[in-house]
């Protein structure tokens, strides 16, 4: 985790491709960049969670009611990023992160952990591959089309 204790994940069916998505976003913010499977060494890894985690849904009537709204999500990154710090001040003793959709692909769930959650995660994770890994080979081809991107030579 991060200093301020942030973890970041994609869950559900559209997990591994959302992570993908999330990791190679373009620093434009349009769509998902190609993606180098070799520098930096990517690896994707699942993790099984060892219990239920209490985390603030902003997909939830809870931004209404907070008098936001869902560029909370989809707007620019220091605003994220204020209303996160915010909510974490807020709300430290109550919630352990924070569910929401990924705003580069449509269909993707993440989830910010804090601190507090550390202890959630397993000591083993049940899988890390390499993207270039073979095996991978597939899944990566399949989320890359997903994602209208491709793999770097």
């Amino acid at each position: 985790m991060q200093a301020r204790g942030i973890a970041y994940f994609a869950f559900g069916s559209e997990a591994f491709t959302t992570a993908i998505a999330e990791a190679f976003q373009a620093e434009s913010g349009a769509g998902v960049s190609p993606v180098n499977g070799v520098t930096g060494n990517p690896t994707i890894t699942k993790a099984v969670l060892k219990r239920t985690v209490n985390v603030l849904d902003l997909n939830s009537s809870w931004v209404t009611r907070a008098k936001g709204n869902q560029s909370i999500r989809t707007g620019p990154r220091k605003d994220s990023r204020e209303w996160t710090r915010a909510i974490y001040d807020a709300h430290i003793t109550s919630i352990e992160g924070l569910a929401y959709s990924s705003s580069v692909y449509g269909p993707g769930r993440c989830v910010a952990l804090f601190e507090m959650a550390s202890d959630v995660l397993r000591t083993s994770p049940e899988l890390t591959r390499q993207l270039n890994d073979a095996v991978m080979e597939t899944a990566v081809r399949n989320a890359l089309h997903m994602l209208n991107t491709y793999m770097l030579p």
